[in-house]
């Protein structure tokens, strides 16, 4: 009867183990699972606004180009349409 006791106590704390190991496992595998989704996330998320970052400076660049390049066109239609400004014919 006293052995049937320490058996019962050992399958008791074996059976409580392997429950504690399970959940520290299992609590493990769901904390990996939650940070790697954070980071993809986070990552992914990044990655976006550094785009859109990006594409915002190259639509910005590419307006004042465009502004600049219209302002000499304007500059030299003006230019050549000014005979005060246009050079002497004789050259």
């Amino acid at each position: 009867m006293d052995m049937a006791w320490v058996r019962l106590a050992w399958v008791h704390l074996a059976w409580v183990h392997l429950a504690w190991v399970h959940l520290v496992w299992v609590h493990l595998v769901w904390v990996h699972l939650v940070w790697v989704r954070l980071a993809w996330v986070h990552l992914v998320w990044v990655h976006l606004a550094w785009v859109r970052l990006a594409w915002k400076e190259w639509v910005d660049m590419a307006r004042k180009v465009a502004a600049g390049m219209a302002g000499m066109a304007a500059w030299a239609m003006a230019w050549a349409a000014s005979p005060h400004l246009a050079p002497p014919s004789n050259i």
